[in-house]
């Protein structure tokens, strides 16, 4: 008898796992890119899951064997209102990992109703001069600074919701730190709109929460096979045959379907605006209606259901670089009411 193998490299992935609910509609990015463009931006924006539609446009993706060409593209429609930049966070490394030095904060105004989010939140003047000077004494110590920026859904009336979310967006470019806490500083107390943030024809990465199906067994889970109904199994069917050693690196169970923390990379804008008669079908989009405010349109699929919260970041990972926004021939406003 030949030597027997008893080891082998681990089979299957263990890249989606733990599949569990997330813990919010709006994760937080765990990371972000460094931009080696001189050019001061916010790295992020939020946005809301409008619908779908289809587009004609002239491909310029160079090396493609429709280069030049008309070609059909699926896309998603983002309404985007603008953001209010609440305040600032300036962070240093400590052992390695990033700490929060100070945060720099501003009275939001009553029409943001902030109060829905954060009821106990106060603004003491003389505490911010304290900050101010705190920050400026340690600019040389500082790692990156961030925005504290608050939505306004209150501006996009088919979202039926007024209760802002609160997210943290890092400053990239720039040649050194003091430009970047200069720029955080301008920034206060104003709109950020999309547009000053993205361009059209540049690729984002989304961040989201995929639709919720709830508990799920493995036939609809992990799409094993169903044992026949007829022989032995008295006992139910819809199952895995054992729970024993499995040529995987995991053990199909039933558990938690969807609504996980996934990220999509590489997603390119085809087109900036606010000239909602450009987007806006006949009748509106089924399941959330016309698009009141600024809007990006996204080439392809999404992930979530309508009016969920989606984070747009510059791309981490870009799998090419183009140059100018695509020509667009036709954008698909038929009803899509049936």
């Amino acid at each position: 008898m030949g030597h027997r193998k008893l080891s082998a490299p681990r089979k299957g992935s263990s890249a989606l796992r733990p599949r569990k609910r997330s813990s919010r509609f709006l994760p937080r990015f765990r990371s972000w890119p460094e931009l080696e463009s001189n050019k001061l931006t916010l790295l992020g924006f939020v946005a809301y899951k409008v619908g779908m539609s289809h587009t004609f446009l002239i491909d310029d993706k160079p090396n493609s064997p429709t280069f030049g060409k008309e070609i059909f593209v699926p896309v998603t429609i983002l309404e985007t209102p603008p953001m209010y930049a609440l305040g600032i966070r300036v962070y240093r490394r400590e052992d390695g990992q990033p700490k929060c030095l100070a945060e720099y904060w501003v009275n939001p105004p009553k029409e943001l109703q902030l109060d829905r989010l954060l009821p106990t939140l106060s603004v003491s003047e003389d505490k911010m001069k304290k900050t101010v000077e705190l920050i400026n004494s340690s600019v040389d110590s500082l790692d990156f600074v961030r925005v504290l920026c608050a939505t306004q859904p209150r501006l996009s009336p088919s979202l039926s919701k007024k209760k802002p979310e609160l997210v943290e967006i890092q400053v990239g470019g720039g040649k050194d730190i003091k430009e970047k806490l200069d720029y955080a500083i301008s920034l206060v107390g104003k709109e950020v709109y999309p547009s000053q943030v993205f361009q059209a024809g540049q690729l984002v990465d989304v961040l989201g929460v995929t639709k919720g199906k709830g508990f799920q067994g493995v036939v609809k889970r992990f799409h094993v096979q169903e044992l026949p109904r007829w022989h032995k199994h008295r006992k139910g069917s819809r199952k895995v045959g054992t729970r024993g050693p499995f040529s995987q690196s995991y053990t199909p169970q039933p558990g938690q379907m969807g609504f996980h923390r996934r990220t999509e990379y590489n997603k390119r804008i085809i087109r900036i605006g606010n000239d909602v008669d450009f987007v806006n079908p006949t009748g509106g989009f089924v399941g959330y209606g016309l698009v009141r405010s600024w809007y990006i349109v996204l080439e392809g699929s999404v992930i979530g259901s309508r009016k969920r919260p989606l984070f747009l970041r510059y791309p981490i990972r870009p799998s090419w670089s183009p140059k100018s926004a695509p020509q667009i021939v036709l954008l698909d406003t038929s009803s899509k009411q049936g």
